[in-house]
């Protein structure tokens, strides 16, 4: 009879250890997400380079393809300007040593003087790694209503629909 006590004890206290440590990991990758924020604002190399994997890569709304070199490049250049950074509220999802975090942020930026402000959804891909949470890839798309802007004039986007003929 104690030895089942002593098993649904332990049972009982890896569960609450397990809940434990997942809600501790869901709080550090919060905290690295406003980090990497911070480390844009503030230009700040560094940071973003103890977050990011070696590995990592990137695709943005263009498709195009970014190493963390061109990453954090061109998020520290003095190119890039924002004036404010609003998280929305974001989810996170831990698999073991893998987590995904996605949500969205809206700015007010500009780009080499380009007015580039606007609402972006992104999806984090991290991984653990001898104990540190690594972001390995990241996708990052303009939200729109529908419209883009062509030659400075913001226009309904009716060229891109796929039909069920395609």
């Amino acid at each position: 009879m104690k030895m089942c006590a002593y098993v649904g004890t332990a049972l009982v206290l890896g569960s609450l250890l397990s809940t434990a440590r997942a809600e501790s990991d869901q709080e550090t990758l919060t905290q690295i997400e406003y980090n990497i924020g911070r480390a844009i604002i503030k230009k700040d190399p560094v940071m973003l380079d103890t977050i990011f994997g070696d590995d990592f890569f990137s695709y943005s709304g263009q498709s195009q393809k970014r190493t963390k070199q061109d990453w954090i490049s061109n998020s520290v250049s003095p190119k890039l300007v924002i004036s404010k950074f609003r998280y929305s509220p974001f989810d996170i999802r831990v698999f073991g040593t893998t987590a995904v975090v996605q949500g969205s942020n809206d700015d007010d930026a500009r780009y080499d003087g380009r007015d580039i402000s606007g609402t972006y959804t992104w999806l984090d891909v991290f991984v653990k790694r001898e104990g540190y949470w690594l972001l390995i890839a990241n996708e990052t798309v303009t939200v729109t209503d529908g419209t883009e802007k062509r030659g400075g004039v913001w226009t309904t986007v009716t060229d891109r629909a796929i039909t069920s003929s395609q």
